[in-house]
């Protein structure tokens, strides 16, 4: 579980250093206020990204670990 957690730590550091214009609820900041809309859905795309990263890798985890292996 410590290593889950530990993928689970470095991901979200490693997108939030990779998505520095994207807020904690994965919103586009821009200091003009001005909306880039290839930005944004970009920005979006690495966010569902990193969560399905997650996912997978937690998953993975728990199947590993009720098989016993």
């Amino acid at each position: 579980m410590a290593s889950a957690l530990s993928f689970v730590l470095v991901t979200l550091i490693t997108s939030a250093s990779t998505n520095a214009n994207v807020n904690a609820d994965g919103i586009l900041v821009s200091p003009t206020f001005i909306l880039d809309k290839s930005q944004y859905a970009q920005s979006v795309l690495n966010l569902l990204r990193t969560l399905l990263k997650i996912m997978t890798y937690l998953l993975e985890s728990l199947a590993a670990n009720s098989t016993g292996s």
